[in-house]
């Protein structure tokens, strides 16, 4: 199974309105991962791993994934948001359905950490999606 990064990306681009065309959701996607390195102390290297979809091997590249997740509304109060993976399902033509496995075999999952908390999250969601069907890495 590749690493969860790559789950950011697919997010994003499930996130951002439809009529934009690749390369201006893109740089969105970039404009959002410039943000979260410089609030999290992420650096290049953190970056280069989640456009490689690389696992975070950093706390602050963690960080920087709870951050992206947090920004795309898909990760609240460092709980996976149901209505906006309902959103994401739709967007990705898979059935509603798919958000309620997530939930429930994601839903619970925490962390006092945030950022691990994301991490895992990211995991597990990638995890079940792609058991439902859905393959994170198109």
């Amino acid at each position: 199974m590749k690493p969860i990064s790559s789950i950011i990306i697919i997010i994003v681009a499930a996130s951002i309105t439809l009529a934009i065309d690749p390369e201006e959701k893109k740089a969105q996607m970039m404009k959002v991962f410039m943000e979260c390195k410089s609030t999290t102390n992420a650096n290049d290297d953190d970056i280069a791993k989640m456009m490689m979809h690389a696992k975070p091997s950093t706390h602050e590249g963690k960080c920087m994934f709870s951050c992206v997740m947090e920004k795309m509304g898909i990760i609240v109060d460092g709980k996976l948001n149901q209505p906006n993976m309902i959103a994401w399902a739709e967007s990705m033509g898979a059935k509603t359905s798919v958000v309620d496995t997530v939930m429930a075999e994601c839903g619970g999952l925490s962390d006092p950490d945030p950022c691990e908390a994301a991490t895992i999250l990211g995991l597990c969601f990638k995890t079940v999606s792609k058991k439902s069907g859905i393959d994170m890495d198109m």
